[in-house]
């Protein structure tokens, strides 16, 4: 069918994938293209079916009506003032860089010959489309894994939310990160005490896990994956603990430990500086080829597992 190539593109893994209902939405103008008013939950599951609460999916826009990377659907009339939306969100984390690509798209095709039939008879199935990089740069988190994590019972926090915690003060706080023995940390806080700021401080401490806000609350995660990943936080005992000080925290959630089951990768292509392709693949061959008296080149084959959308 067509093999488009580019230079630039990134790589995702993607995770918590938080279950959202009857989520309210706003129109873009008169365009029947409606998006998710919560902007922390944009960016959803294509695993999981998107159910609208009106109208019908304009299957002509995007992957039958949904846009996934955005939190948008496409509905056929304009003016559903009260249309919510049902599905999941998910976090997506970058892990490699592509400086080399190849999307090679296709019909696939069956063969539909009858007895007598001078010549055989294809039928169109559907189109398809496989991925090729070879050249890219990732780091250990692009090994089919997940690091382990724990939170702390938090809910609607985002970035400029207060902490709670008081300006130019100490506070301790602890991280065991993968079994090997809790270490005490501590940060003192700037006249700037929302969560980014205080986040900011607190992964300039610590080494081997970085804190972040997931789905709202203040999440901890082990930098290493599989299944001996984990973090198990616990108070500062030095001084003034952080964790007991923030606005709204009252007992640690439970620890998750690392997995190896990473589900599929989302990718986002660059055909010029604004425009290219999201899709989600499966990894489906490596390749290596080595010549005398030449670098060793490598490749990573996909296959692509749901429409491509543009951008």
């Amino acid at each position: 069918m067509a093999i488009k190539t580019g230079k630039v593109g990134s790589i995702y893994i993607n995770s918590d994938r938080l279950t959202f209902t009857t989520e309210a939405t706003t129109e873009d103008g008169a365009t029947k293209i409606y998006q998710i008013d919560d902007a922390t939950k944009r960016t959803w599951d294509p695993n999981t079916p998107i159910t609208v609460s009106t109208g019908t999916l304009d299957k002509t826009y995007y992957d039958d009506g949904v846009n996934w990377f955005e939190g948008k659907v496409k509905m056929t009339a304009a003016g559903l003032v009260a249309l919510t939306v049902t599905g999941k969100s998910m976090t997506i984390r970058q892990v490699g860089k592509i400086h080399s690509w190849a999307l090679n798209f296709a019909y696939d095709s069956a063969e539909k010959t009858e007895i007598g039939d001078t010549w055989k008879q294809m039928m169109a199935l559907g189109k398809s489309a496989s991925l090729t990089i070879s050249r890219y740069r990732f780091d250990t988190l692009f090994d089919n894994g997940e690091g382990g994590y724990q939170e702390n019972g938090l809910s609607s926090k985002v970035d400029a939310t207060e902490t709670g915690l008081a300006t130019t003060t100490q506070y301790y706080f602890k991280v065991d990160i993968d079994g090997a023995g809790a270490v005490e940390y501590d940060i003192t806080t700037v006249a700037d005490t929302t969560f980014d700021a205080v986040i900011t401080l607190m992964n300039a401490e610590v080494t081997g896990a970085y804190f972040s806000l997931v789905g709202g609350d203040l999440r901890c995660t082990s930098e290493t994956n599989g299944s001996t990943s984990s973090i198990a936080l616990s108070a500062g005992t030095t001084g003034t603990d952080l964790f007991a000080t923030l606005t709204g925290w009252t007992a640690f959630g439970e620890a998750v430990d690392g997995s190896l089951e990473q589900e599929y990768y989302i990718f986002k292509l660059y055909e010029d500086a604004a425009a290219g392709f999201w899709f989600k693949a499966l990894p489906s061959s490596v390749g290596l080829t080595k010549t005398i008296g030449a670098i060793d080149q490598d490749s990573l084959s996909f296959e692509v597992s749901a429409n491509v959308a543009r951008f």
